[in-house]
């Protein structure tokens, strides 16, 4: 008993460390407003990392590359998609859930920096593919973060969930354009679901690294939670509340591994049945819950 008491504290102060981190200003970000986000006034050293929200440009059943970039003409330009969210908001039919397009913003007043910056792309529905680049570059320009294949059918696009870090060089004034391919067929709904987040290399990495740690003991603190309740169970048959208890943390741990990022990081990388696995164990543990839960109770 005592042993597990300790043990929980020592995984619930991990919990709470893994949640300290730099402090910075507070200062409440830039948004993006028509395509265009304006860096010019953010400082990264005082103000922190910052989230690439707001108003993105969008264009439905291409995929464009940074060479196209330069083509666009001015109508095409002008549609656009709310970052974060779904990119359902931004239909170009009623029923238009399903497909591909590409989403794209013009970051502006980026100080030039000796070292690295690093952009976090995290989970995005349910495939892509993205590149920064500076317009007079763009013939240069790379797939710097990619996640399963996007493509303009189901056949040929590879549905994955992965949440990546790149570092990215900008060492002279000038606009970056954050060009992202989109295909989702495989979910019902699509797009940039997650902030995108802009910050020095140590910054971000910092933050997803802690944000792993807290799922880590947010699972751990579970488990451990359920194998004590199972301890009972065995040492008193007759207590069925205590098994059951013990089940429901199971399950609860398993969606909570299978809703965060961790489970992106355990599957096999461009597998189509990994993808259908995770979402058949996240709505599968979402049914067990509530039977573990009504089992317990009675």
């Amino acid at each position: 008993m005592a042993q597990s008491t300790v043990f929980l504290l020592n995984l619930y102060l991990i919990f709470m460390l893994a949640g300290c981190g730099a402090s910075y200003s507070g200062r409440e970000p830039p948004k993006a407003v028509g395509g265009m986000l304006d860096l010019s006034q953010w400082d990264f050293d005082r103000d922190g990392p910052v989230k690439l929200d707001g108003e993105w440009n969008f264009l439905w059943d291409r995929l464009l590359t940074p060479q196209d970039f330069a083509k666009l003409t001015p109508i095409e330009a002008s549609r656009s998609l709310r970052v974060p969210g779904a990119w359902t908001a931004s239909q170009k039919s009623p029923d238009a859930s399903l497909g591909y397009g590409t989403a794209w913003l013009k970051i502006q007043g980026l100080s030039p920096h000796a070292e690295a910056y690093a952009l976090l792309i995290p989970q995005i529905g349910t495939a892509y593919k993205a590149s920064l680049f500076r317009p007079e570059a763009a013939d240069k320009a790379a797939w710097l973060w990619r996640a399963g294949n996007p493509a303009a059918s189901k056949a040929d696009t590879v549905p994955e969930l992965l949440p990546q870090i790149n570092d990215v060089l900008h060492t002279q004034d000038g606009e970056l354009i954050l060009l992202v391919q989109l295909a989702s067929y495989h979910h019902r709904t699509g797009g940039l679901w997650r902030p995108l987040e802009l910050g020095r290399t140590e910054q971000v990495t910092t933050r997803f690294r802690n944000a792993k740690a807290r799922d880590i003991a947010v699972v751990a603190m579970i488990l451990m939670i359920g194998f004590y309740n199972f301890g009972i169970f065995l040492q008193r048959r007759e207590d069925r509340s205590s098994l059951w208890l013990a089940v429901y943390c199971m399950v609860i741990a398993l969606r909570e591994f299978c809703t965060s990022d961790l489970i992106s990081f355990a599957l096999i990388p461009g597998s189509l049945w990994t993808y259908e696995l995770r979402f058949k164990l996240e709505y599968m543990t979402l049914l067990g819950n509530a039977a573990c839960l009504a089992m317990f109770l009675s």
